[in-house]
């Protein structure tokens, strides 16, 4: 994203970020005490953990949005992939414990590392004037993992963030760049089980950096490459 003068480009503005991590604080120095490794790997230093479900964080970071603003939402963009029933949508439990109007449009997206971008990508188009949209992102990904499972549980945390765009012509995204490759989803993954049950997240975390490198980096330099930055 870039601040600029051409207003050509669904200009929008990020007018607020707010967030509500989870109540418990785990330090992983002291979890896995002795692995010097571990911190310079990830270079995450805590994770946090809480007994709510996502729609309990999504709510409670929306809620430090003025009211005036969230007044003027119309459109609803929730990513999560701890939904706490099959359906409806999350988006509409998290509507209506805002309280929201009933005009508001409400979207789910099913997605995780990429979802912010997703979501971001597709509120700029939709923004206008008077009209804002909320974006919420919130998972509670610690229940999800299986004791003992150090590739998850020192790097997933139970969180959320609530960003308000509006319609305020600072920021346009000036190009973007999608690449999916669906071969890859034995890497990254939660079995659900046919009787409804759900299964632990797994994570093979070095063939995740490997698609990193061979993926993502030539992609951001494809990009820079294309909108001349």
């Amino acid at each position: 994203m870039s601040s600029v003068d051409n207003f050509d480009l669904n200009p929008f503005s990020i007018n607020t970020i707010e967030i509500e991590l989870g109540e418990r604080r785990i330090d992983m120095k002291e979890r896995y005490f002795g692995d010097s490794r571990l911190l310079s790997r990830t270079g995450i230093e805590y994770v946090y953990e809480t007994d709510k479900d996502a729609s309990w964080l999504g709510v409670s970071a929306a809620s430090r949005i003025q009211d005036t603003d969230r007044a003027k939402v119309q459109c609803l963009i929730v990513i999560s992939q701890s939904q706490t029933r099959m359906l409806p949508g999350l988006s509409y439990e998290i509507h209506s414990k805002l309280g929201l109007p009933a005009n508001c449009l409400c979207i789910d997206l099913l997605q995780g590392c990429a979802g912010f971008i997703h979501g971001l990508i597709l509120a700029s188009k939709i923004v206008k004037p008077e009209n804002h949209v909320l974006i919420i992102c919130t998972d509670t990904y610690r229940k999800k993992i299986q004791p003992g499972d150090r590739s998850v549980d020192a790097i997933f945390s139970d969180a959320a963030s609530a960003t308000l765009v509006t319609a305020d012509k600072s920021t346009v995204i000036l190009g973007e760049l999608h690449h999916t490759d669906g071969k890859g989803i034995e890497y990254l993954y939660q079995n659900q089980n046919e009787n409804g049950s759900k299964g632990f997240l797994h994570m093979s975390g070095g063939d995740v950096f490997l698609f990193t490198k061979r993926i993502v980096e030539p992609q951001i330099r494809l990009l820079l490459d294309m909108t001349k930055i």
